[in-house]
């Protein structure tokens, strides 16, 4: 049964921020501490079955529920994942094909997360495959096809009507030719802001960084200096506890791997 939210706050010592991150739950852009909490405790109330407690990018585990089968998916899909307010993720896979699976876990932690731009840059950086990395988001988009098949189509209907063959010709080049140019200028700007992580936050993965995120965030980040950068994440930890959440986690992460050493 669902509980009132206000019993989260009425506990003695509820769970740390730390906890909940570790147990692989990332608050949002938009949401604030009590969403954030509302979140989990409507979606993992009565789902403990459903979790894979594994670990993945130093999660304990990843809230989700797991099915193998064809079902629903387009035939250029290897898996994918649906998200719904007040359920778990679900996550669909083709085959059991473990770097699918962690493709898909990417948007179940970012599943508070509406950011189209870069989520599957984001996701593809799972590969060991640099060729998969780097060309694996070139059509990120379901209306990206559409788009290429319906002008594909008219230039095939100029080309019937003129009696030329060149038309949708042009015009298929012509949306490969953007895809390759926004990839690169993506991919570009990423790079960029993974270089700078990475001397913020030396020793960590930077996926473990990327995941919290934005969009916008990613695209300023590449512009701003190392130490602008760490102004704002600072400045913004007392505003937002998604970036609350990154900065205490990667904290212990990097703690944890003192000790070990």
């Amino acid at each position: 049964m669902l509980r009132n939210t206000n019993d989260l706050f009425c506990q003695n010592e509820f769970k740390s921020l730390l906890s909940y991150v570790e147990q692989g739950w990332i608050p949002g852009p938009n949401e604030t501490r009590k969403d954030f909490h509302y979140r989990i405790l409507q979606t993992s109330s009565n789902n403990d079955d459903c979790i894979y407690k594994k670990d993945f990018l130093g999660f304990e585990q990843v809230n989700c529920e797991i099915s193998y089968t064809k079902k629903r998916l387009r035939w250029w899909e290897s898996g994918a994942t649906w998200i719904e307010s007040c359920k778990l993720p679900y996550v669909r896979l083709k085959s059991r094909n473990k770097e699918v699976l962690h493709h898909e876990f990417i948007h179940v932690l970012r599943s508070a997360f509406k950011e189209e731009k870069y989520e599957e840059f984001i996701a593809h950086r799972v590969s060991k495959n640099k060729w998969r990395r780097f060309y694996g988001p070139l059509i990120h988009r379901f209306s990206d096809v559409c788009w290429m098949f319906f002008g594909t189509v008219c230039g095939c209907v100029l080309d019937f009507c003129n009696g030329s063959f060149y038309f949708s010709l042009l015009i298929y080049l012509g949306f490969i030719l953007f895809f390759i140019f926004r990839l690169v200028k993506r991919q570009k700007t990423l790079r960029k802001t993974e270089i700078k992580l990475a001397n913020i936050f030396k020793g960590l993965q930077i996926l473990q960084v990327l995941i919290f995120l934005t969009d916008d965030e990613i695209e300023s980040f590449s512009r701003l200096g190392e130490s602008r950068i760490k102004t704002y994440l600072s400045l913004q930890k007392r505003k937002s506890v998604r970036i609350e959440a990154l900065l205490v986690w990667t904290k212990s992460i990097m703690r944890k791997q003192s000790q070990v050493n």
